[in-house]
């Protein structure tokens, strides 16, 4: 995955989970609505979340 680092914290984008994790953009939207914090920052009208978080979510996957 290609991260961005902002702050001393690593971001990811949207696209680049679906890719990692082989999901269509409606599975991964879902699967990130359903976190209970939400963080993510928008550049270029893409979301980037914070890698710690995706990957706690998404390794059970």
């Amino acid at each position: 995955m290609n991260t961005i680092k902002i702050n001393d914290v690593e971001y990811v984008s949207t696209r680049d989970i679906e890719r990692a994790y082989g999901l269509s953009r409606n599975k991964c939207w879902k699967i990130l609505q359903s976190l209970d914090e939400l963080e993510f920052i928008t550049i270029v009208r893409l979301r980037y979340y914070p890698v710690t978080l995706i990957e706690a979510k998404f390794s059970s996957l």
